[in-house]
């Protein structure tokens, strides 16, 4: 959608990469229901030129041409798809160190010899990263480690949606020092793994925002994924949501909360609960949401019975 970081975002990829040639980005445009800004304007001189760059397919899709969810935002993008040798999931407000293509692949490879599983998945909530009124993207703070998601004793929507935080173990009471920890969760904003993940349509398409990692993470993990988080330093960052500018004609605006049609807030919690709720109440979905519950010590209804909890063994 609307996001004056995506240029950066894919600009800087391809800058910053070790081997440039190799990379395959594919980028998807979806119009949203808001007049407060020329969105063709935006898309004309800043999106398209993006496809002048070998590495980038892109489609755009106008308002009325979808059905907006991030679902379909996400598998018109990975439609791109043509036999790489891995698979990145981001957000469009991401900031790429020098060389991450190759760290990240050697991130992998440690991750693979922890699991002993080709169906394997690196995932974390990355390190934030500012963009200042001088067009500088630059890390905020010193912290770079990824951030591990822990499920919390509070729900989303009025008891409905179970919730989490995410925090570094780099210190505390749930501080670790391996490497390589089993993830509780799958992380939308950060997901490293090989081309065996397209084998699995984790994601359904009319999945709508907020219930998108719970149900990626129960098919993921129903498919024999081992969910890897990389307890060290990242070669990504991801935009500091606290300090989005809400200035449309600012470079650090960031479109928010997936909600193309404007909807108000009520109505659109509701229908995120009507897709979370049809999921995990469908029959046919029932192991998927026995397993979770095994794996990560969350009721997919209730919430969590064992607080910071971090399973102790990578799903088999």
């Amino acid at each position: 959608m609307y996001d004056r970081q995506l240029p950066y975002t894919v600009k800087e990829a391809i800058k910053n990469a070790e081997n440039p040639d190799d990379l395959s980005i594919g980028v998807v445009f979806m119009d949203i229901v808001d007049n407060s800004f020329d969105q063709d304007k935006f898309y004309k001189e800043e999106v398209e030129p993006l496809s002048e760059y070998k590495q980038v397919s892109l489609k755009r899709f106008l308002h009325g041409e979808y059905e907006p969810s991030i679902g379909f935002g996400r598998h018109a993008a990975m439609s791109f798809y043509n036999d790489q040798d891995y698979v990145l999931q981001i957000d469009s407000h991401t900031k790429f160190d020098k060389g991450w293509d190759t760290n990240l692949i050697e991130l992998y490879k440690g991750a693979l010899k922890e699991t002993n599983n080709d169906k394997t998945v690196l995932t974390a909530y990355l390190p934030p990263y500012m963009h200042d009124d001088a067009g500088v993207r630059g890390h905020f703070g010193h912290v770079k480690h990824a951030k591990y998601p822990m499920f919390i004793y509070e729900f989303r929507f009025d008891g409905n949606l179970p919730s989490w935080r995410d925090f570094t173990l780099m210190e505390g009471p749930n501080a670790k020092e391996e490497l390589y920890l089993p993830c509780v969760k799958f992380n939308a904003q950060f997901a490293f793994s090989n081309k065996r993940f397209l084998e699995v349509d984790s994601l359904p398409k009319d999945i709508i925002f907020w219930e998108e990692e719970l149900i990626q993470t129960m098919n993921l993990l129903d498919a024999g994924y081992s969910l890897v988080f990389p307890n060290q330093a990242l070669p990504l960052s991801h935009l500091y949501f606290q300090d989005v500018n809400q200035d449309v004609r600012s470079t650090s605006f960031r479109c928010s909360g997936a909600n193309p049609k404007k909807l108000d807030i009520k109505d659109f919690v509701a229908v995120v609960r009507e897709s979370y709720f049809s999921f995990i109440k469908d029959p046919a979905n029932k192991d998927k949401v026995d397993r979770f519950y095994k794996y990560s010590r969350v009721h997919p209804k209730f919430g969590p019975y064992q607080d910071y909890y971090i399973p102790p063994e990578y799903n088999r």
